[in-house]
């Protein structure tokens, strides 16, 4: 049985600002704290010289794009393919998983670098896509927080580019 733990009302309204509303658990709240926390730690690492063995964590600017790795507008049809396969809506963590699990094969060792915002150069790049692709209507506007989810033209543009792209993951992002 896992250990009780009994938080302050303050620091129980902090970690909320961690969670996904209706998607994440206390614990899974938690572990995005640790995350980010254990990311923050790393970046600090690779700033001291004397921290730094080589195997530290790059971390790099978002606007730069590493040699080899993917660009912003490449997420476009994985996107379009992953969220339309999920039924055209899916969490923000499942299209996370869904890009993970079927184009990171595709990613240079640029995609996995850590970016200011603290996510991997690869999921900043993705989710900025998904926010042109708001802006543009393919994605809707009016989704509950932490909910990706296909317009009427983004499920129409899906249908059309599935064919060419192959539903199976094997487009050339």
């Amino acid at each position: 049985m896992a250990p009780e733990v009994k938080i302050s009302t303050p620091n129980f309204r902090r970690l909320k600002a961690w969670a996904e509303p209706l998607e994440d658990t206390v614990d899974t709240a938690l572990s995005k704290v640790l995350d980010a926390a254990e990311q923050n730690r790393n970046v600090h690492a690779v700033k001291r010289p004397e921290a730094t063995n080589g195997s530290q964590l790059q971390v790099v600017s978002p606007a730069v794009q590493p040699a080899g790795s993917m660009s912003q507008k490449e997420f476009r049809v994985p996107l379009l393919v992953a969220l339309y396969e999920m039924g055209g809506k899916a969490t923000t963590n499942q299209v996370r998983t869904a890009l993970l699990e079927r184009f990171s094969d595709r990613f240079s060792d640029g995609d996995y670098k850590i970016v200011g915002s603290s996510q991997e150069r690869w999921w900043n790049a993705a989710s900025w896509e998904r926010k042109k692709m708001v802006d543009e209507g393919l994605f809707k506007s009016d989704s509950p927080r932490g909910v990706w989810e296909l317009s009427e033209s983004g499920v129409d543009l899906a249908e059309r580019e599935i064919p060419e792209q192959g539903v199976s993951g094997d487009s050339a992002c």
